[in-house]
């Protein structure tokens, strides 16, 4: 699986953050949790558990996949 110049700053700059926000990693927790038993995509974790972390109530997306967890997680689903 290729990984880009971006994928690896995206990474590293959620690992960093995590180490600040702390309640990025109860968030994580809890998305990785939902996910497992759907089969979701870790970057569709890591959106969502920002969105939590800073507390937007709506979510943005077009993917199916990451509006049925953003709405499991309590999050308003708007196209």
């Amino acid at each position: 699986m290729p990984i880009t110049s971006l994928n690896r700053f995206e990474l590293c700059d959620a690992i960093r953050l995590s180490v600040f926000r702390k309640p990025l990693d109860r968030w994580i927790a809890r998305a990785r949790q939902r996910a497992s038993k759907a089969g979701h995509r870790a970057m569709d974790l890591l959106h969502l558990a920002s969105a939590l972390t800073l507390g937007v109530t709506d979510f943005l997306t077009f993917d199916q996949n990451q509006a049925e967890l953003a709405w499991v997680l309590g999050l308003t689903v708007k196209p």
